[in-house]
């Protein structure tokens, strides 16, 4: 950096310890370099690295971020901050898919993770035979892992309305109408693109749940029970959830700003 005297640093910043160490280094070695973190992920309930109080030699100059939610977030610990956007941006769905019996279940890329909502998903589909539950995991999982312990839970793969997914993203979201998720960034698309998120709360660890700003009592379920009220709402009660959600998911992630960038780098 001092040698090419590089005047901007761009690194992405989620709170992780080597981000920390990144703008020490720079900032002892060059004081004229300006550093920015963007901001690009979700910050859900439970964050603390991020948003922990340290001297301002650890943290960047400046914060870009994705969307006006996490802006508002950030701005309670952080001074200066720019709203960038990003390219998960997606226009939102005006209304919701119509009721197809189809539940998108989207797991994190953790095997923990994928074990709870799982086993949960097994619970439910034998309670439910008439809701198709499409599995789609997440690119970093180990698939053939997880499926061997999964197919020994749904009653040694009896259960013929639960679907492992190979189709495209796209494809699974215009098939079905609820998603099940818990701390996946992909609920936030399928939101977007018409399906009603229902969050499982597993209530003995961390709440993960990227919309968690968002009111409980239309999303959460702790069991089979709340699980058959949310899917069993008339029309007119569904379309009332989602257009509260609609209101908090349009300032999620907005459209990544060219302009805005071009004035960071001009100056």
């Amino acid at each position: 950096i001092n040698k090419r005297k590089i005047k901007k640093v761009f690194f992405t910043f989620e709170g992780f310890a080597w981000e920390r160490f990144l703008c020490e280094a720079i900032k002892k070695n060059d004081k004229n370099s300006e550093l920015f973190g963007y901001q690009f992920a979700i910050l859900i309930k439970t964050q603390n690295s991020i948003l922990n109080q340290i001297s301002n030699k650890y943290l960047p100059n400046k914060i870009i971020t994705s969307g006006i939610n996490n802006y508002k977030i950030l701005k309670k610990k952080f001074s200066k901050i720019i709203i960038i956007g990003s390219s998960r941006f997606t226009k939102n769905k005006k209304r919701l898919n119509n009721f197809k019996k189809n539940c998108l279940v989207l797991p994190e890329g953790i095997d923990s993770e994928c074990n709870i909502l799982l086993d949960f998903v097994a619970r439910l589909a034998s309670k439910t035979p008439k809701i198709n539950f499409i599995i789609r995991f997440h690119p970093l999982t180990s698939i053939s892992k997880i499926k061997k312990k999964f197919l020994k839970t749904m009653e040694g793969g009896k259960l013929k309305n639960i679907i492992f997914s190979t189709k495209k993203f796209n494809f699974d979201l215009q098939r079905s109408s609820i998603c099940l998720h818990r701390g996946s960034t992909s609920a936030i698309t399928a939101a977007q693109s018409g399906l009603m998120p229902i969050y499982y709360n597993f209530k003995s660890h961390l709440n993960i749940d990227p919309m968690f700003q968002i009111d409980k009592n239309i999303r959460y379920v702790n069991d089979y029970k709340d699980f058959e009220k949310l899917t069993g709402l008339t029309e007119r009660e569904r379309k009332s959830s989602f257009n509260k959600l609609n209101k908090y998911l349009q300032d999620y992630f907005v459209k990544f700003n060219h302009q805005t960038l071009n004035k960071i780098l001009s100056k």
